[in-house]
């Protein structure tokens, strides 16, 4: 079997960045797909097996481009992007942990820097993470451009780390320090629930401390959560206080310390549903997800009573569910209790200058089925002979009902904040010019 033959450059003129390369390697894989040990070489015509190291094969560029497009056909965007941003990472050959494992979980710390023998660490999806990664190089090329006094992705010293940390955005006219997160759905729904998590704070903290520690003028820090999702943007403020920092940094340390001296951490985490545990490398081997397979019980009782748990501890899990069974129902009780209260109240925001942002009365519609009316009628219609019972389709649909009943919810914690203070887009020409002005200055001097 011979190779296809590529037809001659074509006489027509071809479109801008269409080469006659691309047009041969279409008119190949026209034929059929393309095999690599019947190429003929691009000097004597030969296929590769007649080839050596004195007379390497020399693949032509049409067949090159072939071979090439049939690979990457299928090919996912995020696999690509993912892929490019592993080959781009370069690791600092420091050692010991970064402001950005601040608040983490300190076992977590453990298993990067001090693995045990047998752990594997399992395969983690980093898509999400790649598109934290994308929006974050977006924002620091976009808004380096707009904004030329301010500092993206600047790298500051951390006392009492060998690791530098990194500062997504630093504005030093308004001594402000800025932090980008994204968030899918359901880190979202915290954010929304309670701002953004403690170890967020605690890292942001550390980056403006450092900063403050090297000279650069702090007076706010700022985080930013967007939401992946949706675009959804929302900013929290707040004051810089560098005892705050300091102690986030002390933490930190501490952390750092105890594995540096051969003490395992404790787990942060409740199990393998919780959010620090869940994208966590370590999480089946923290966790011994195997064994609680084999055993068929849960990560979390496994961990806590162990492989044979003895009567007292058994007893002791039993009486957490009875007390807390009994909670339940209670605060169930005082639930609809309260709802009644609000039964006929105008939908509506109440209250909404207390400091906690008051509360919002909603109406909720929930759709019920009658399946079990559907399943009688059925078993009704099926008793009857089939000379009298009607075709499937004129039985008609499982009846259902829409009903409406009074719900509650809160603002987004970006809403109550009391210092919130949303940027909003503005097209100020006199701004415009004297970033423009700064621009053209800072071109003249050389950026630091």
């Amino acid at each position: 079997m011979s190779a296809p033959t590529i037809d001659p450059a074509p006489a027509f003129p071809l479109p801008e960045g269409i080469t006659p390369d691309m047009m041969a390697a279409a008119a190949l894989l026209d034929a059929g797909p393309v095999d690599p040990d019947l190429i003929p070489c691009g000097r004597c015509g030969e296929p590769p097996l007649v080839h050596d190291a004195d007379h390497p094969h020399e693949t032509p560029p049409a067949y090159a481009l072939a071979l090439a497009a049939a690979a990457a056909d299928g090919r996912e965007v995020m696999a690509d992007l993912v892929e490019h941003l592993d080959a781009e990472h370069v690791p600092s050959g420091k050692k010991g942990p970064s402001a950005s494992d601040a608040g983490k979980c300190r076992r977590a710390l453990w298993y990067r820097d001090r693995p045990p023998a047998d752990y594997v660490p399992r395969t983690i999806d980093s898509r999400r993470a790649a598109l934290g990664t994308i929006l974050h190089k977006a924002n620091a090329e976009v808004r380096a451009v707009r904004y030329p006094w301010r500092r993206y992705e600047l790298r500051v010293a951390v006392p009492g780390l060998d690791r530098d940390c990194l500062v997504d955005e630093y504005d030093p006219v308004l001594g402000r320090v800025g932090d980008l997160k994204s968030a899918g759905e359901a880190k979202w729904a915290i954010v929304g629930d309670d701002g953004p998590t403690a170890d967020q704070w605690a890292q942001l903290r550390i980056n403006a401390y450092a900063l403050d520690f090297a000279g650069y003028p702090v007076r706010e820090l700022e985080l930013i959560q967007v939401n992946r999702d949706t675009g959804a943007e929302e900013h929290f403020r707040e004051d810089y206080d560098p005892a705050a920092g300091l102690a986030a940094l002390d933490d930190l340390i501490e952390a750092a310390t105890m594995v540096e001296a051969g003490v395992v951490p404790p787990r942060d985490g409740y199990g393998p549903r919780d959010w620090r545990c869940q994208w966590c490398p370590a999480m089946d081997h923290c966790w011994q997800t195997a064994r609680a397979a084999e055993l068929k019980r849960s990560p979390e009782s496994l961990i806590a009573l162990g492989e044979t748990p003895d009567d007292p501890s058994i007893a002791w899990a039993g009486r957490e569910v009875l007390t807390l069974s009994k909670a339940r129902l209670e605060l169930e009780k005082r639930e609809a209790r309260a709802k009644a209260l609000l039964q006929g109240i105008t939908p509506g925001q109440y209250d909404k200058d207390a400091p906690d942002g008051g509360v919002e009365i909603v109406d909720k519609w929930s759709t019920s089925y009658g399946y079990k009316e559907a399943y009688e009628t059925i078993r009704d219609l099926y008793e009857l002979p089939d000379d009298v019972r009607p075709p499937l389709d004129q039985v008609g649909d499982v009846p259902k009902k829409r009903s409406k009943s009074t719900g509650v919810t809160k603002p987004r914690a970006a809403t109550r904040a009391a210092d919130r203070r949303r940027p909003k887009p503005k097209a100020l020409p006199a701004a415009d010019a004297a970033a423009a002005a700064v621009a053209a200055q800072l071109d003249a001097g050389g950026r630091s």
